[in-house]
């Protein structure tokens, strides 16, 4: 058993929760340090200083961690060397929820912004001082590393030596028993964030495609926006089929998941997509696009049934599942047991129990 210390510099809903999920599953002796959230640009400027604070407060009474795994919303070289009393004897390990080597350079809204270097180069620092750069999809391994020689490719002798792993997200949503509804209508959700890299436009312009058919709808996210316009006139074009609409708390969210029939994803980026394998547990027939990380977190199986190949494409298939909602919960037969199977805790865990193990044992 080892002293692991699990540091996560933005504690929003998904990043506590893998934080909280990792320590009560890990087999070792653990302690977490789950800071609020709070501007992103700012965590990675310098929130180092009072996350090394925490660190040396949490170390005072002598427990040294072997393992510091530190999520990557923060400049882990300066994390390092200013807690570098009380992680003196830690293999360094940063977890990557998402980067900012090849993040779309928009801003929420979807404005263009003026290109700027200085958060990749903060993650390539955090990498750079880490003995092992853990992503949470292979999809995202390879975005970043793919984005590492293009901000090095004009001073490629320095760019950092990266040795990496893949280690996903858990699951703790529990399935609904049996695989059926009580809804009069079909509900559809959508349940992202409500930025412009969740492409909400074409969710949207997919529920005008069946428009001529019954069904009713929920959607739901953290929004940070003062005028999110396209969810606003959404709103109002369908307010006669809503459920529900915005954030929900956890259990509230849980149990709406719970009543989905048709779960749908239109993103443009996603790293991971912890918000669409809930969805998937709790038994909801997904659609989601042929893109991202999607084809490796749904299995192989189901690939025919779930991917859909553009916008067209999704408004037949969406029109095809209303329509017919026994033949698709059919398609998708398997698929949350499955999904349980390989996303629950207690299995995701036990890969960190063996990678901590690996580097404790070097």
């Amino acid at each position: 058993m080892s002293r692991v210390l699990i540091v996560e510099p933005y504690g929003s809903d998904s990043h506590r929760a893998w934080a909280e999920g990792l320590a009560t599953h890990l087999d070792h002796d653990v302690r977490t340090i789950i800071d609020r959230p709070q501007r992103w640009r700012w965590a990675l400027r310098y929130g180092a200083v009072a996350l090394a604070q925490q660190i040396d407060r949490l170390c005072a009474d002598g427990w040294v961690p072997e393992v510091a795994i530190i999520s990557g919303m923060v400049h882990t070289s300066a994390l390092v060397g200013l807690a570098r009393d009380s992680l003196r004897n830690a293999r360094i390990v940063s977890y990557f929820h998402e980067t900012q080597l090849r993040y779309p350079d928009f801003d929420v809204a979807g404005r263009q912004r003026v290109a700027s270097d200085e958060f990749a180069l903060v993650n390539a620092s955090s990498m750079a001082v880490s003995d092992v750069s853990v992503f949470n999809s292979a999809y995202h391994r390879d975005e970043a590393m793919a984005g590492l020689v293009r901000l090095f490719s004009d001073k490629p002798d320095a760019a950092p030596s990266v040795a990496t792993r893949v280690l996903s997200i858990g699951i703790d949503v529990a399935p609904r028993a049996p695989q059926t509804s009580s809804n009069e209508l079909p509900l559809i959700v959508w349940n992202h964030r409500w930025d412009h890299d969740k492409n909400p436009q074409g969710f949207f312009r997919a529920l005008e495609a069946v428009e001529h058919l019954s069904w009713s709808l929920a959607v739901v996210g953290d929004n940070e926006r003062i005028d999110p316009q396209e969810f606003n006139m959404a709103r109002e074009r369908f307010a006669d089929r809503i459920e529900h609409w915005g954030y929900l708390e956890r259990a509230s969210y849980v149990e709406l998941l719970r009543q989905a029939d048709v779960a749908v994803s239109t993103a443009q980026h996603e790293y991971f997509g912890i918000a669409a394998l809930e969805a998937v547990v709790a038994g909801a027939v997904p659609l989601f696009p042929n893109r991202l990380s999607y084809p490796e977190i749904i299995g192989e199986p189901w690939h025919k049934a779930v991917l859909y190949e553009g916008d067209a494409d999704l408004a037949v298939r969406l029109e095809r599942v209303i329509a017919d909602l026994a033949t698709a919960r059919d398609d998708i037969c398997g698929l949350s047991a499955w999904a349980i199977e390989r996303y629950n805790w207690p299995e995701v865990a036990r890969h960190y129990d063996a990678f901590i193990g690996s580097l404790t044992q070097v």
